[in-house]
């Protein structure tokens, strides 16, 4: 994946790993994020909240001469208080909850940014991107009761199709 057609998503997250391990907030890593790319790449447009259609933002747009990313974050976390081992910077992590919903509200955002991105003369692709601490998101159900919020699992190797319920 690449961001505006030329910085690869993997150097962005790279950068970042080596600055910091933990955020305050998603506001927080939509900042680190964007300053990143920026550093990484000075000729790169980098903008936040970028309105794409009526009452419809994005949190990040990135632009260059290959085209374009916009860019949707979520920052979901587990109760957590410690030191980033980086900075020495003190966190005290709320514990969100509502799994289900954050779930929900990552793939509103996936759909989101199909509507946004198309091919063409300026070309833009799309990339959300969800950051927690909870176990709970990233690890596959345990035990095979059905729960309301099955279609939406974002455990590794999942992929969402069709009509989700």
């Amino acid at each position: 994946m690449r961001i505006a057609g030329s910085l690869p998503l993997a150097v962005v997250m790279d950068a970042l790993r080596a600055e910091r391990t933990v955020f305050h907030s998603e506001a927080d890593f939509q900042h680190a994020f964007a300053w990143a790319v920026h550093c990484l790449d000075n000729e790169m447009q980098v903008r936040l909240e970028v309105r794409q259609e009526e009452r419809a933002y994005v949190h990040l747009l990135c632009g260059g001469p290959n085209g374009r990313t916009a860019i949707e974050f979520k920052y979901f976390t587990a109760l957590w208080d410690g030191v980033d081992p980086r900075t020495g910077e003190e966190f005290r992590l709320r514990h969100h909850g509502a799994p289900d919903l954050a779930r929900l509200g990552f793939v509103v955002d996936v759909a989101r940014l199909e509507r946004f991105c198309h091919p063409g003369p300026a070309p833009m692709n799309g990339l959300a991107v969800l950051l927690t601490n909870d176990r709970g998101m990233w690890s596959p159900p345990v035990g095979s009761r059905p729960t309301r919020d099955g279609e939406f699992r974002l455990h590794e190797g999942r992929r969402l199709r069709g009509r989700l319920r």
